[in-house]
């Protein structure tokens, strides 16, 4: 086995490892009753049978997570322990591809240390360990983060981009809304010539149509109504929709008639983004659509100072010594974290919705304690002038 793969098993290994044993020790806690069967594991339990649910409207939730788990559990036992061996795998999976994207374009150590920070990042292990959608929303998120950090040479690069954004949308509908802001990236910077650019970006959107196309012809055929992705997308247009039109009804989730639901403003959002503490409680605010919240205990507020306070100035150090090297991959990334950030802020954020941004500002952060390290060691080789 040569080195480079020895590595990717040994990063595998702890970040599956962990995750499994955070499983068998805390899920047994009532408190955190990691090991309930959550809405999507029920789906997926019902469904992976047989084929009943295609003409069935059994979820408005998007098919993307409910289906892959419902082939796991087809495959495998059905049980909550098949569907944590499969979100471990997934985090496994997650940490190779930041080793990589750190290796290719920051620096192998960088994406070592990355991968292992990733690999013991309590946040992460916490979510994995109940049965959810974010573990793999991460990983369709990083895998085309990947593809497009480096510039297209070849048209397959266009294609796996768009298979994996269809796989995203299809998973969380949330991210259809970057769909603009991606194809503008893909317009300029795909490669240095314009027409290239064109081309790339084309394929790119056919393959997302063609992919998209059976799902759409399924909900036609069940709902009546030409739907790409799931009922559930129509929850993340109507902020927009309200911001276009000025409608102030037309803000909420699936809103009872008659009923409005307000929702809390972008300040609030981008707070809870960035949230490192909670030391006291908080009591919501009933006219902004805010739930009140209480303290997060000493052990959550020290883990989270820990596994992401620190990274913050490091992640502000990492985009300015990439701005000022007109470094890509640096750029790229601040260009995705900020754009998602962006998008959480209008629709409404929290510890959860910050889940795909953390891999990005491992990256970022672990990018800047590489260059300022080799700084150190430069101004420290430097002669010194004899007296």
């Amino acid at each position: 086995m040569s080195p480079d793969r020895r590595t990717l098993l040994a990063i595998f290994a702890l970040t599956f490892g962990v995750r499994i044993l955070y499983a068998v020790t805390v899920g047994t806690d009532p408190d955190l009753n990691l090991l309930a069967k959550t809405y999507d594991f029920r789906v997926a339990e019902q469904i992976h049978t047989g084929f009943g649910w295609i003409g069935a409207p059994f979820t408005p939730n998007a098919p993307g997570y409910i289906l892959s788990l419902a082939v796991v559990l087809a495959i495998f036992v059905n049980s909550v322990w098949s569907a944590l061996l499969f979100q471990a795998t997934v985090g496994g999976i997650v940490a190779i591809t930041l080793y990589r994207i750190g290796e290719r374009h920051l620096g192998k150590g960088v994406g070592l240390f990355s991968a292992v920070w990733f690999a013991l990042y309590v946040h992460n292990i916490h979510f994995t360990s109940i049965l959810l959608r974010d573990t793999f929303v991460v990983l369709l998120w990083m895998a085309l983060v990947r593809i497009v950090l480096k510039p297209f040479s070849q048209m397959r690069s266009a294609v796996w981009a768009g298979v994996f954004y269809a796989a995203l949308v299809h998973t969380e509908p949330m991210f259809m809304l970057l769909a603009p802001l991606i194809i503008a990236a893909f317009l300029f910077f795909a490669t240095n010539k314009r027409i290239l650019n064109v081309q790339y970006t084309m394929l790119f959107v056919v393959t997302i149509l063609a992919l998209s196309l059976p799902w759409t012809i399924r909900n036609y055929a069940v709902y009546k109504e030409p739907i790409p992705v799931a009922l559930e997308a129509t929850r993340y247009m109507k902020p927009f929709t309200r911001v276009l039109t000025g409608d102030e009804n037309a803000a909420g989730d699936f809103v009872t008639t008659g009923v409005r639901r307000v929702r809390a403003g972008i300040d609030h959002n981008a707070l809870e983004f960035w949230r490192v503490v909670r030391v006291s409680d908080y009591p919501g605010d009933a006219t902004r659509g805010i739930q009140p919240e209480p303290a997060w205990s000493l052990r959550h507020n020290v883990i989270s100072v820990i596994n992401y306070g620190l990274l913050i100035p490091l992640v502000l150090v990492g985009i300015v010594i990439g701005w000022r090297r007109r470094e890509r991959a640096v750029l790229m990334l601040a260009g995705l974290l900020a754009s998602y950030f962006l998008l959480r802020a209008f629709i409404g954020a929290d510890e959860r919705s910050r889940l795909p941004a953390e891999p990005i500002l491992i990256l970022i952060a672990f990018y800047g304690v590489a260059q300022l390290i080799q700084r150190w060691r430069g101004a420290r080789d430097e002669p010194r002038p004899s007296p």
